[in-house]
């Protein structure tokens, strides 16, 4: 077709937009990848030309270069960290998927023992009841930990829709607020304790979570 001539404005607001595509998390983790990969095309002597539009061959190669070094999880989260940046910039992607699966399902037998941990223990209601044990619920801190807990617990939600990693990292758009929280009764007459998650991994426009008391 005919070219289409935009403005900086809207080729910016573009860029913007598709960068917006992934959570922020998820780009950290493609940042990590992307840098692992240019590191990767500079001990070969790659040309800048070569790594992008990056040829099939030369992924392959990024691929097997970090077999055994990383766990398939994150060799995986890396190589899709590449196609992100092809993706994002408006080049092709030239890439055999079937190839690059085989070389992802290698690479994942091959990852080092110690990248992988393993599965930990259920929380269970005894675990809950030791751990009430040993704390004070009088002090402030120890009873948030506990709230938090058996929040999570029997709301069956993720542990990080009610934590941050810092005072810092909190965001009203994506963290629960004392606004978010509210009682109300249900069909059966039971006070019901409702969270508003503003936003989770399934659910980019929130949802609901509850949980009432136990007998």
């Amino acid at each position: 077709g005919s070219i289409v001539t935009l403005s900086d404005d809207d080729v910016n607001r573009i860029f913007a937009v598709l960068a917006h595509s992934h959570a922020v998390s998820t780009r950290e983790c493609y940042g990590s990848g992307l840098l692992v990969y240019h590191v990767f095309c500079d001990s070969r002597n790659i040309p800048e030309t070569q790594c992008c539009p990056a040829s099939s061959f030369l992924l392959l190669a990024f691929v097997a270069s970090c077999a055994g070094l990383y766990s398939g999880r994150t060799l995986e989260n890396y190589f899709y960290g590449v196609c992100a940046w092809h993706l994002l910039h408006g080049l092709p992607w030239l890439v055999d998927q079937a190839q690059v699966s085989l070389a992802l399902e290698g690479a994942k037998r091959l990852a080092p023992p110690q990248s992988s941990h393993p599965k930990r223990s259920p929380f269970t209601i005894t675990l809950l009841t030791q751990i009430h044990s040993v704390l004070n619920l009088s002090k402030p801190l120890h009873a948030a930990v506990y709230a938090c807990l058996t929040t999570s617990f029997f709301t069956l939600a993720r542990t990080g829709e009610f934590t941050v990693s810092s005072l810092l990292s909190f965001d009203a758009s994506r963290h629960v607020k004392v606004a978010d929280v509210h009682c109300e009764v249900d069909r059966n007459g039971f006070q019901v304790t409702t969270f508003r998650l503003p936003r989770t991994k399934t659910a980019l426009t929130g949802e609901d979570v509850y949980w009432a008391a136990q007998s």
